[in-house]
């Protein structure tokens, strides 16, 4: 049996060819109503969750929403899960899921 990132992987891979059906939208080519904006936002944000924070870093440059989405704590959180399975510790009051998973990090590789 599959692990269930690898599934979230080829969908977020198919989820391209709607990343460019949304552009031509924003861009006035088409008058159809498809792309990734009518993907719910917990959908794109379980997504984005599972990719690599560069991946997830370079995803919110393309615009506000999409920042928004990349820097989400349940996005960071599911990251958080995914890389740090064995650390069960929520986050501090006032820290985010993003913070912890920074820190985390840089005392593994430094």
């Amino acid at each position: 049996m599959r692990n269930p990132a690898y599934y979230l992987t080829a969908l977020a891979l198919t989820i391209t060819p709607l990343i460019a059906m949304e552009q031509q939208d924003n861009q006035g080519n088409s008058n159809q109503n498809t792309g990734w904006d009518n993907l719910p936002d917990e959908l794109k944000i379980g997504i984005i969750g599972h990719t690599s924070p560069s991946d997830a870093a370079n995803a919110g440059l393309v615009n506000k929403k999409w920042h928004d989405l990349a820097n989400d704590d349940v996005a960071w959180k599911h990251r958080f899960q995914n890389d740090f399975q064995e650390y069960q510790e929520e986050p501090r009051e006032g820290e985010s899921s993003k913070d912890v998973y920074k820190e985390l990090k840089w005392s593994m590789t430094g």
